[in-house]
């Protein structure tokens, strides 16, 4: 597992060599439409799909036209179906002029046959085979990642599911094995432009078993500094 320094851990924004540094007042909407009229189970929660395009596309309902007008720049999206491909909704962001960013399922990390649990928490392998598909579908292409992504959500809450907020060491073990996958699976796919950044959404909860400070996010976000500055620790 190699060792990479750069990561964008809730508010702290250490950006990734060859990415977009500029500083911009980002205003996202959190964007998971759920088309249920009452409680039950969808087949599929990534509404990045072509099969949710009747919400998200101006030759439907247009969602992301509606965003635009109220005054937002980004979007922010949670399922994300490797399987997909999502150059339609990155192209309709564009048009009207939304950041996309989109986070890595949950499916690789606590879900799928031998997910990053079973693997003591390196999750390397599950993440950049995921990702690597992505690629592939829309992401990025001839070599460059597609102009509506900027950001991408490595895990979102890992410190409430994996395992949980009372081991640092094991969900921030998680968080740098599978950038070094993701960062990989760019280079197996030959993605060089247009880079984007990596983050790690963390809840607000209390990490009193966190070195660095026991206030609200701060103490996962002082764990994974430290893990990204010395992996092996981890």
């Amino acid at each position: 597992m190699a060792s990479r320094a750069w990561v964008l851990p809730l508010l702290l924004l250490l950006t990734r060599p060859g990415a977009t540094a500029a500083k911009e007042l980002l205003k996202g909407i959190s964007y998971g439409p759920a088309p249920l009229k009452k409680a039950g189970k969808l087949p599929n929660d990534d509404f990045m799909s072509t099969s949710a395009k009747a919400q998200w596309s101006t030759s439907g309902r247009g969602d992301l036209h509606i965003m635009k007008r109220l005054g937002a720049n980004a979007v922010r999206l949670y399922g994300n179906d490797p399987r997909e491909d999502h150059t339609p909704f990155l192209d309709e962001a564009v048009v009207q002029g939304l950041q996309v960013i989109p986070g890595m399922s949950d499916y690789p990390y606590t879900q799928m046959p031998k997910n990053c649990m079973t693997t003591d928490f390196n999750c390397y392998s599950q993440i950049k085979e995921q990702y690597k598909s992505m690629l592939q579908n829309g992401f990025a292409k001839d070599g460059a990642y597609h102009g509506a992504l900027k950001t991408i959500i490595v895990i979102n809450e890992p410190d409430l599911k994996i395992p949980g907020i009372t081991k640092p060491n094991e969900f921030c073990r998680a968080i740098v094995s599978a950038i070094d996958g993701m960062i990989d699976a760019e280079k197996e796919t030959d993605t060089k432009s247009n880079l984007i950044n990596f983050t790690a959404t963390f809840s607000f909860g209390q990490c009193t078993a966190c070195k660095g400070s026991s206030k609200p996010a701060l103490g996962q976000m002082m764990e994974l500094r430290s893990a990204m500055e010395k992996p092996e620790d981890v």
